[in-house]
């Protein structure tokens, strides 16, 4: 069995991308409701294993920071955080023909 903290797993997420907990605004699941940093910590400071086929994390949980926000990816049971980025907002502007 591979045991992961889920809590320290997300810290050390955060960090790899230059990140910390002071830096989000809001975290909670999308199009649902929002929780406080103290909620997310008690919930996921708990060991679970890791391997093939053990999802455990629900994949509308989402963190949420300026201009940035980690998203859960599942795939075969696997859970990960995926670190997502606003695009820049392009200076060029049209009126579309379509939005096909």
């Amino acid at each position: 069995m591979n045991s992961e903290n889920f809590y320290h797993e997300t810290i050390e997420f955060l960090s790899l991308h230059g990140k910390s907990p002071k830096d989000i605004k809001w975290m909670g699941f999308k199009f649902r409701y929002t929780f406080g940093w103290e909620t997310f910590k008690r919930l996921a400071n708990k060991e679970y294993n890791n391997g093939f086929g053990d999802y455990v994390y629900n994949d509308l949980l989402v963190i949420v920071g300026d201009g940035w926000w980690l998203s859960m990816e599942n795939y075969d049971g696997l859970c990960n955080w995926r670190y997502n980025e606003c695009p820049p907002e392009p200076d060029k502007k049209e009126l579309p023909r379509t939005l096909r």
